[in-house]
C-alpha cells in the first residue's frame, strides 16, 4: 500500500489537467477521453508505483506523457541479465468496486507492454491510498483475460489473482547502484 502526500495528488491533478488541455479539441472517442478527472486514476498508479520503485531501489526509467499523446510504455525496468529490458504499464481505478486490471481491446492490440501492474486505490480528495495488487506478464494477460464485450470491449483479470506479487517483481529486477 502506497500512501501519496498532498504533493503527489497534487501532482496526478497536474497531470490531468496537461493531457485533458491537450486533447481539448480532439473528438469524442470510445473511451470518454472528454471526461473530467480522466487521467487522474491513473497519474495515481503510475505515481504510486515510481514511489515503490525507488522505496525498493529499483532501477528504472520514467516514459509516461502529460501532452495527450499515447505512451507506449509508463515504465522500463532493466532485469537482472545485462542488457534486457522489461516494459511496463500500470493500470488504476481508484472506483470503490475496481477489482479487475481493465484494458480496452483497441489498446490491447496497438500497445505492447511486456508487464502489466495492477492496481486500486481510495481518494478522499486530500490524500489517496493505492493498492499495487501484483503483476502479470502481457503474454499471460492475453491468454488468460475474460473479454467483456460491455460499451468499451475490454479484457479483464481479477486483481486478486495476479500471478507475481510486487515481491517477486522486486526479486526480477536491477537494483540501483548505492
Amino acid at each position: 500500500m502506497i500512501m501519496l502526500e498532498n504533493k503527489d495528488r497534487q501532482e496526478a491533478v497536474e497531470i490531468d489537467r496537461k493531457i485533458m488541455e491537450a486533447l481539448k479539441d480532439a473528438p469524442p472517442n470510445y473511451t470518454g477521453l472528454e471526461k473530467p478527472g480522466r487521467f487522474f486514476d491513473g497519474a495515481c498508479g503510475e505515481i504510486a508505483f515510481r514511489k515503490w520503485l525507488v522505496m525498493k531501489g529499483i532501477k528504472f526509467e520514467e516514459t509516461t506523457r502529460d501532452d495527450g499523446r499515447p505512451d507506449k510504455q509508463d515504465f522500463i525496468l532493466f532485469t537482472r541479465r545485462r542488457g534486457r529490458i522489461c516494459t511496463v504499464n500500470v493500470k488504476c481505478s481508484l472506483h470503490p468496486r475496481a477489482l479487475y486490471l481493465m484494458q480496452p481491446v483497441d489498446q490491447n492490440v496497438k500497445h505492447h507492454q511486456d508487464l502489466y501492474i495492477g492496481s486500486t486505490g481510495e481518494d478522499d480528495g486530500e490524500r489517496v491510498v493505492v493498492i499495487l495488487a501484483g503483476a502479470i506478464p502481457r503474454k499471460q494477460f492475453d491468454l488468460e483475460a475474460e473479454r467483456k464485450m460491455v460499451s468499451i470491449p475490454s479484457l479483464i483479470y481479477p486483481l486478486g489473482k495476479l500471478p507475481y506479487s510486487m515481491e517477486r517483481v522486486a526479486a526480477s529486477f536491477q537494483r540501483k547502484i548505492q
